[in-house]
This record gives structure tokens, sequence and C-alpha cells, in this order.
């Protein structure tokens, strides 16, 4: 390339902002919808367009404007080692108490670097030769040209290693198609349908056994509505991405594994079950309306639905990344907890308030708690955790505080989840007119004793034993089993409302890694029997 094209125009900070949006996407691209890096690209290039005309309108240079907008840029998204330094070198000179608040408060000057260098670099720059402001934008235009590049290389890395699922995409939405076209027939009286999924929500005996948490309350009031408690319910798998695509599509996950080899790395397959499932489709063929409380969750986050009800401020996982990545995290950090708390709040309050959404309607809601991070104390006080901004479970979160943390936060989370989504069933029960079908369970346990990093070698029965209370009006009691699973509850929902006559399957569980999630080991006696 001649070095004309690089000098030429000053584009690189347009590539800069691409790249610093695309490549952690791409990085982690087996795990995200596109949908996800659309709005972030959007915002970032816009506020690269601004900032540059900011810049333009004060130096009356293009190549100047460019140049201060590439570096602030580069230094916008270098906060994550300028936070580990800053974090080292306090840990060097002082206690460890406090450690986080003190980087955190510190690491906010970093965002005033950029506009001290664009003060100084105003000031000696254009006193230089000219020929100096040339070789910039040529650097900065290779410099960006290569990380573009370097996108490329990594995306089509990326592509190749997701050829094994195409297939089997390219099939299941044939499937649903197929499912979508087929009427099933709705007996009368017509139910509203919910789905309630607590993130992490654990069964009574693994309160009781591992937390000394008593849960019999909450369950006792959930009897008393009428709910039927499976005892030590357990989930099919250990996932959330692979526990709702087996629950919303009444499936094992057996023929994807198949289909796409157990260390495929790829999860798109699994987005597209979820988005894509079976359960919706056939209930919207039965004229019911699908509306979806999404949880920032990427999986769960477009679930085909005719409306999507969403917090005021809502940010999904890979939006979130972005944030840390970046220099306005320390303003940011107390924010995010209190987004994460309001998206919880909001979502429990809106299932009581659908009133205005055409009936029937499947209601499907994923509450990201009583999941880490923990923002709630057991009276719904407002924390805000001295960590990095995450979601991560287990491991990670252990790592970063303790397991005395873990135990007692939970359960603090978990009590009032509990109570709030008591309130919320009653006001859905008070006000319809009919009786619904609820389904409130959890898409698998806590990790307080769970490794996640070692799946296979560790053991996981925390994990796998979840909450599972159905509220089935005119279902008899011995038509669920009393090792009932998720995957068979839309059957027997679809069986008992609808005049279907689908076989139940019997009740496994699995496990899988996050890296291979389709690489399946069945847990023996996971039921609690040894």
């Amino acid at each position: 390339m001649k070095t004309a094209v690089l000098e030429k125009y000053a584009w690189h900070p347009w590539v800069f902002a691409i790249y610093y949006v695309v490549f952690p996407y791409i990085i982690n691209i087996q795990h995200l919808p596109i949908q996800s890096i659309v709005k972030p690209l959007f915002i970032i290039l816009l506020g690269t367009s601004i900032f540059f005309l900011l810049l333009l309108l004060i130096f009356k240079k293009t190549d100047l404007a460019a140049i201060f907008t590439s570096i602030t840029l580069i230094l916008f998204f270098s906060y994550p080692p300028v936070f580990s330094i800053i974090q080292v070198i306090a840990l060097l000179t002082g206690s460890n108490e406090g450690i986080f608040e003190k980087t955190l408060q510190i690491s906010k000057i970093w965002i005033f670097i950029p506009l001290l260098i664009i003060i100084l670099g105003g000031i000696t720059i254009p006193k230089k030769d000219p020929k100096f402001t040339r070789l910039l934008k040529i650097a900065l235009n290779a410099a960006s040209l290569l990380l573009l590049v370097i996108n490329c290389c990594y995306a089509i890395i990326k592509i190749n290693d997701s050829r094994s699922t195409w297939t089997f995409e390219k099939n299941w939405k044939t499937t649903i198609k197929e499912v979508t076209d087929q009427k099933i027939k709705l007996i009368q009286p017509q139910r509203d349908i919910y789905l309630i999924v607590l993130d992490a929500y654990g069964s009574r005996q693994v309160l009781q056994e591992l937390y000394q948490f008593d849960n019999s309350h909450f369950e006792n009031e959930l009897i008393k509505l009428g709910f039927q408690i499976i005892p030590n319910g357990r989930t099919n798998y250990n996932q959330t991405r692979t526990s709702f695509s087996s629950m919303l599509n009444m499936q094992y996950l057996d023929e994807i594994s198949s289909a796409v080899g157990g260390q495929t790395t790829d999860a798109h397959p699994l987005i597209n079950m979820i988005q894509n499932n079976r359960v919706s489709a056939l209930l919207h063929s039965a004229g019911y309306t699908i509306i979806n409380f999404p949880s920032g969750y990427e999986y769960t986050e477009d679930i085909q639905a005719d409306y999507q009800i969403k917090g005021e401020v809502y940010l999904d996982n890979f939006a979130q990344t972005l944030i840390w990545n970046s220099a306005a995290y320390p303003f940011l950090h107390r924010k995010l907890y209190d987004w994460h708390r309001e998206n919880i709040t909001s979502a429990i309050d809106g299932l009581a308030d659908l009133s205005a959404y055409p009936s029937p309607k499947f209601v499907i809601a994923h509450i990201f708690a009583p999941h880490p991070p923990f923002v709630f104390d057991k009276d719904g006080n407002e924390l805000i955790p001295n960590y990095q901004f995450t979601a991560i479970d287990a491991d990670t979160l252990r790592n970063n505080t303790s397991t005395e943390y873990y135990k007692a936060q939970y359960t603090e989370q978990l009590e009032y989840i509990s109570n709030s989504i008591l309130q919320t069933i009653q006001d859905i029960l008070d006000d319809s007119t009919t009786q619904p079908i609820i389904i409130l369970c959890g898409d698998h346990g806590p990790a307080m004793t769970v490794s996640l990093t070692n799946v296979y070698g560790t053991e996981q029965y925390e994990r796998v034993h979840i909450l599972d209370a159905l509220y089935l009006p005119g279902v008899a009691a011995d038509q669920v089993l009393a090792d009932h699973t998720p995957v068979n509850t839309f059957r027997i929902i679809l069986n008992n409302y609808f005049g279907e006559d689908l076989p139940l399957l019997e009740n496994r569980t699995y496990v899988s890694s996050y890296d291979t999630p389709y690489h399946f080991v069945e847990i023996p006696g996971s039921n609690g029997d040894q």
C-alpha cells in the first residue's frame, strides 16, 4: 500500500472506534447474538464524530482534530490495565482494607489525561514542522488499519470454528416454521401462562444443607396459593442457556450435541433455540400474545415475542463489558449496580401489571436474581458490592470476595426476592378473571460450593438443585411426578390444557462447561438418590 493512501485522509478515529467495539464482540462472538453490537457501535461512532467536530471547531485543522480524537479513544479504552497498575501500587503502599474503593477513586483521574494531552498538544504540535503532523496521521492510519486486519483475521477464525453449527441452525429454522404452521387446540377456558425463572434459585434442601437457611415459609405460602412444589427439584442442565433451551423446547439437547459436536464452543444454536422456541411458536399459533421480560442476559434477550418489556435503563451484558473496558467505569460503577437492581424490580413489578395486554398471553420473565451480583439485603435495601460490576458466579466471585460473603449475601437477596415474587403472584391471581398457569422455577442452583472452571471434576450438587413450583389449576398432583424436571413442564401443560398427547421424558440432569456447552455429562443420583 502506498504512503499516499495513508496520508490523504484522516480516517483513523472511526476505525479505532469500530475496533474497540468489534474486537471484544469477535472475541466473544460464539456467545453473543449480532444484535448485541448494533447499539454500542452506533453510539461510539456517533460519539467519535461529535468529539471530532468539537475539536475541529477548536483547532480549525482536520488532521489535528483527528489525531486528538484517536489519542482520546486509545486512552479511553486503556482503562483496565491502568486500574490494575493503580491497584498493585496501592497494595504495595498500604493495607488491603478498602483497596478496591481507593483504586476506583484514584483511577477517575485517568479520564482527564486525554484532556491534558489535548491542551498540551494543541499548544506544541502546531508549532512543529507540518511534517510531524503528517507522520502522526500516517502512523495512526497504519495502526488503525492493522487493528482492522486483526479484527478480520479473528473473525475468519471464529467463523471457521462455527461452521459445524450452520447446518443445525438452518434445520432449526425449518423445524420452527413447521411448528408455527402446526395448530394446537385451545381448550376452554383460556388461561394466561406465566413462566417466571428466578436465576440461580436453589432447592429448599440445598438452602437448608449448605446455607443453613430455612425456606419453608416461602414454599408454604406458595402451597397455600395452590402451587405444587417439587421435592428437592432439579434442573436438566447447569447453565441458563442450556436450561432455557431444554425447557422451552421440551426436549433434551442430545440432538444438538450430536449435530455440532461436544467440543464445539459456538453457542449460537442455543441462542436460536431460545429466541425461536417450540413452546412460544405453538402458543402463538393458538392465538397467544407472547410477552418477554429480558434480563440483560444475551441468550434470553430477544425471544421472539409480540412485546419486549424492559426497564427504564437497560444494558445487556455486552454493553456492560464495554463500559468496564472504558475510563467511564469508575464514574458508572455505582450506576451499573443501580441499573441492575432497577431492572430486577421493574420486571417483578411489571409482571403484576399486564392487564393492558391482550389475553390469552404467554409471559416469559427471566429475573436475574437471586443470582449475583448481590444488590439487595433481605429488606430490599440497596447494596453496592465493592468489586468490579460482574454477573459472573462461583469461583470468580468467591476469589474476589469469600465463601462467607456469598453465603450471607445470597440468602439475604433470596429472602427479599422471595417476598417480592410472592406479592407479585398474589397480584397476578387477584387480577386474573380466569385462573392462570404459573411456572415458578430456577434455571439452575447457586454456586457457593461449585466450580464453573472445573465443571467435570468437581461436585455440582448445589448447582443442579432448584426451586420448581407449578400452579396448574385442575391438574391433579399425581399427574406431576415427584422427580419432575423442567423438560416436562410444558409437556404436562400442553397435554392437560391443549389436548395434546406428548409422552413425558425420563427426568435426567446434565452438566457442561461454559467453553464446551454441548459436552454433556450426566449426573447420576442427582435427584438425591445415592
